[in-house]
């Protein structure tokens, strides 16, 4: 699955940001051109007037694989203003993010913000880019494009510092138009102060300041899109078992194996799983479908362990009275078995393509 990146904006009726629309079309357009380079790598959502529903529903939809969320609006210490004026507190936001364990930022890209980092990183999320001061609708729009078009080739690291390099060099700050606090555009802070700071989880960094110095980035400021993998762990390949369909799907496994590509552990482990199948095939008998059962729901997807488990409980019973009506689930069994390892090998096998690709 491609990583999954949310680009999330609402306008407020009363004090509109003529630059947001304008951002996310750019930010979207960043990140997508990346397939451009590695097909399928990503996949930017542009979520438009977003409401809270929107939300959840997308944070369900993407849990697994959400990477990046990020969200440009009026915000306050601790509240996100969503669509028709809908106020949230970012907290909660916050909460239902736990369930994304492979996030790696939450861009905030709003007014004043700061106080909720501590809620991201609780939720698991590794890095938050907030604000500690009000921000003006074009200096936001023109920091997060830059961001986002660095970070599409580059670390996250190099991002932020270009980002704010270019903020600071074009003196957009002087230019004072509507701001993206909440209640009133009159939010005290020093402008002096650059609003925004790159905030890393305390157990993925001890303290939380930054290592500013571009020399000499730190572990945690090297995270970038080239690093994603599939992370579909359960599709590794069996030199043995891929055998089964055909030539294609053998050199390509051949080829993982001698490149050192592979788990020798997970390769073995397929081997007796492919051994089980031959002694289910030679003699299918329940007790050899039992072991295989077994087998598949240690090593393959969890949907098609859960399935043989119920089917071999099933013929056990039927089983008892050596029907007919035992021998014909018996043969639709072993027709079943067999077809759905040979889905199986195609599938690992398709996982193995991509990953040869990139």
């Amino acid at each position: 699955m491609p990583a999954q990146v949310i680009f999330a904006y609402a306008n407020d009726n009363k004090q509109s940001l003529k630059f947001i629309e304008e951002e996310i079309d750019a930010v979207y357009d960043s990140i997508n051109n990346i397939n451009t380079v590695r097909n399928g790598l990503v996949n930017p959502v542009k979520l438009e007037h977003v409401s809270l529903l929107e939300l959840i529903n997308e944070f369900n939809a993407r849990k697994d694989e959400l990477t990046v969320f990020h969200f440009s609006g009026h915000s306050g210490q601790f509240d996100l203003l969503l669509d028709s004026d809908e106020l949230i507190d970012g907290r909660a936001i916050a909460k239902l993010m736990e369930p994304a364990t492979n996030i790696e930022l939450v861009f905030l890209n709003g007014c004043a913000n700061k106080k909720l980092i501590d809620w991201f990183h609780e939720a698991g999320v590794k890095r938050v880019i907030a604000t500690r001061r009000k921000v003006f609708d074009q200096y936001a729009s023109e920091f997060s494009k830059i961001f986002y078009k660095v970070l599409a080739t580059g670390t996250i690291g190099e991002a932020f510092d270009q980002a704010k390099a270019y903020i600071i060099a074009t003196k957009i700050e002087n230019i004072h138009q509507q701001s993206r606090h909440i209640s009133s555009d009159n939010l005290k802070g020093g402008e002096e102060e650059f609003p925004y700071s790159l905030y890393y989880r305390p157990i993925f960094k001890k303290t939380m300041a930054r290592n500013d110095d571009l020399n000499k980035y730190g572990e945690w400021d090297k995270w970038s899109f080239s690093d994603y993998r599939f992370t579909a762990t359960e599709y590794k390949p069996c030199l043995k078992l891929l055998n089964t369909i055909g030539a294609q799907g053998l050199e390509m496994v051949k080829y993982l194996h001698r490149t050192g590509s592979t788990d020798k552990a997970e390769i073995n482990a397929f081997a007796d799983l492919h051994n089980e199948y031959k002694k289910f095939k030679a003699s299918p008998d329940i007790n050899f479908s039992g072991k295989l059962s077994d087998k598949i729901a240690q090593l393959l997807p969890r949907p098609l362990g859960i399935i043989m488990q119920q089917l071999v409980g099933t013929a056990k019973e039927i089983m008892r009275g050596k029907t007919q009506q035992y021998d014909a689930l018996l043969n639709y069994q072993f027709r079943f078995y067999d077809l759905l390892l040979k889905i199986s090998c195609y599938t690992m096998v398709s996982d193995m393509y991509e990953v040869i690709r990139r």
